[in-house]
């Protein structure tokens, strides 16, 4: 069977590697279009953030977290980690 949804087997709906001929699951054989990409690079949210941030109470504070929300240690605001997000340190 074509596969037609990335990473899905058209039969069963279970997930499958790229390139693999059979489906584990229920064993049907699967066929691959050659000018198509099925796997898009792994969410962002997966990756390490850090930075810092200061907050609207004037507390500073430093992050390194997989997270993308964070919450000031003073007040509990919350920030959104992809906005502050900055490798090395940055400017507050």
């Amino acid at each position: 069977m074509m596969v037609e949804k990335y990473g899905t087997c058209p039969n069963c709906g279970h997930e499958i590697k790229e390139g693999s001929k059979f489906c584990n699951e229920c064993g049907t054989k699967l066929e691959w279009k050659e000018d198509e990409v099925y796997f898009p690079p792994k969410p962002e949210q997966e990756a390490m953030r850090e930075g810092y941030i200061k907050c609207d109470c004037g507390q500073l504070f430093y992050y390194e977290t997989k997270r993308s929300t964070i919450s000031c240690i003073k007040c509990n605001k919350e920030y959104s980690t992809a906005t502050y997000s900055c490798k090395g340190g940055g400017a507050v």
